[in-house]
């Protein structure tokens, strides 16, 4: 598994780290995946691509809590890398 974080605000400004604290375990995974987001800013979108760049997941969370945690079903995927775009 792949984590790519997309933020288009940055907290250089307030000496912290820009982006999102992002945790994505287990990897290897063959039953759920389980992506725990620590703290973020708003809205965001969070997908799970192959290798082709096909959404093989995708879902919206307006106003969500943190920290957010999202359990990803891939029982049925097929084997394969895939990534991780939160937006």
């Amino acid at each position: 598994i792949v984590v790519a974080v997309d933020e288009c605000m940055s907290d250089f400004e307030q000496g912290r780290q820009a982006g999102p604290q992002v945790k994505v375990y287990p990897n290897p995974a063959n039953g759920n995946i389980f992506v725990e987001i620590l703290e973020a800013k708003g809205n965001f979108a969070l997908h799970l691509l192959n290798t082709v760049g096909q959404i093989t997941y995708s879902t919206l969370k307006e106003h969500p809590l943190f920290p957010y945690k999202q359990v990803i079903d891939v029982t049925n995927f097929p084997e394969g890398i895939y990534f991780i775009q939160i937006i």
